[in-house]
């Protein structure tokens, strides 16, 4: 079950509750040097820190779109959503003569998978009107 807005929940005892695990994707800045963004993981990892399981370093396109598939074919069994894949450059040096535009990096390129869809059975709908004559509509399934 996924839980959005979890962080912005005033009560830290729902918070708690709710059991949230992170996986750390990217090591942003280290004093260590680091020739690879794979090596930078396998240090997050060794510091007991989650990385993604299913990362896969590999040296040609076909095998990053084979890795993909892979990834999207095991989506409905992982322990946390996702709607997609990314590749990333993995020499650092690279990376920095790559550089990004103002919003993206230039040295990686997320795959978005079909949305899944489900069929599911609406038992009620409230009708809740606003002070503004609009109306919010809730569901229950």
């Amino acid at each position: 079950m996924q839980h959005l807005g979890t962080l912005r929940q005033k009560k830290a005892e729902v918070v708690a509750e709710r059991k949230l695990h992170i996986y750390i994707f990217n090591l942003q800045y280290a004093e260590d040097k680091f020739k690879t963004h794979s090596e930078t993981l396998d240090f997050l990892e060794k510091l007991n820190f989650t990385v993604n399981p299913y990362r896969k370093v590999v040296s040609n396109i076909a095998d990053a779109i084979t890795k993909i598939e892979e990834i999207g074919s095991m989506r409905q069994d992982l322990s946390f959503g996702i709607d997609g894949a990314v590749i990333k450059v993995n020499d650092l040096e690279y990376r920095e003569i790559l550089g990004t535009t103002e919003k993206y990096p230039k040295w990686a390129v997320a795959y978005k998978y079909p949305p899944q869809q489900v069929e599911t059975i609406i038992e009620k709908i409230e009708l809740n009107v606003r002070k503004n004559r609009g109306y919010n509509s809730t569901c229950s399934i």
